[in-house]
């Protein structure tokens, strides 16, 4: 009889741990956003924007109307690359940052 009172003090532990989101997974859900702008001004060419965060995830995706926008990946330490191909030129931006849960925003500003 012991066992069974054990196994549901544990059980309620674990529910109650993973209501309050402490299972390890981050804060919840991030998404990142922000415009993509060439000397200033909105860049409406194509732009491939590679995201991976510290736990493998990667997403990749071509943007083309000034603004960019990741949706529900894990918070975490975040990797974002941006490119884009002006006058034979290939201009590159990085950035590592922790990433929260919820609304982060990286405006990049690409120059020649």
């Amino acid at each position: 009889m012991h066992w069974r009172r054990r196994l549901q003090i544990g059980a309620l532990l674990a529910a109650a741990l993973f209501l309050i989101g402490c299972t390890g997974g981050g804060d919840g859900p991030a998404y990142l956003q922000g415009e993509i702008t060439l000397n200033g001004e909105p860049y409406l060419g194509p732009t491939h924007i590679t995201l991976t965060t510290k736990l493998g995830e990667q997403r990749e995706e071509v943007f083309s109307d000034g603004w960019y926008e990741f949706h529900d990946f894990p918070s975490s330490q975040t990797k974002v690359k941006a490119e884009i191909h002006v006058g034979g030129w290939a201009l590159t931006k990085e950035r590592n940052w922790p990433t929260k849960a919820g609304k982060n925003v990286w405006n990049i500003n690409f120059e020649l």
